[in-house]
């Protein structure tokens, strides 16, 4: 969650949404509570959905005038977004959920689908390995998340 800098509201559980005005991106996941808060309140007062290439850009200039009071979205892409829109300074961070594992899907009714998940495998192993995949998550701020239980899929990558 992001306020505007400041002396402001802080995400303290899903009770401390009815409190303010949020601001999401129309059909994002961000997680089931939160999502299902959102769905219920949709066309209401209490939330502002934003769509579109410019979504999040919309989300942080509804925040800066004042039109919401947070909204939810991933970390590095609001930093991301912050830093090549200008707009450092005018958020902070006000909390966070537990959040979502990120998945790359791979049907196995596409021809080449296992061959593709080994070489994205093997790639990764390369990368960890050779210390180039910390270098490009540290310029995103991000850190490797192989500390964390892999989540297990049938026939499937366990990274």
């Amino acid at each position: 969650f992001y306020v505007r800098k400041g002396p402001a509201w802080r995400f303290a559980g899903l009770d401390s949404l009815r409190k303010i005005k949020l601001g999401a991106i129309q059909d994002y996941t961000y997680e089931r509570n939160v999502d299902v808060y959102i769905r219920k309140n949709a066309g209401s007062d209490r939330i502002l959905l934003t769509k579109g290439n410019d979504a999040l850009l919309s989300l942080i200039q509804a925040l800066r005038i004042g039109r919401i009071d947070a909204f939810i979205e991933n970390a590095p892409v609001v930093r991301s977004v912050v830093e090549s829109s200008g707009f450092v300074g005018d958020v902070e961070p006000a909390g966070h959920t537990k959040g979502l594992d990120l998945y790359v899907p791979m049907s196995p009714r596409v021809q080449g689908s296992r061959r593709l998940v080994r070489e994205f495998d093997r790639g990764l192993t390369r990368l960890r390995s050779g210390g180039r995949l910390e270098a490009i998550l540290k310029r995103y701020g991000l850190v490797d998340w192989r500390g964390k239980e892999p989540a297990t899929r049938k026939g499937g990558s366990q990274e």
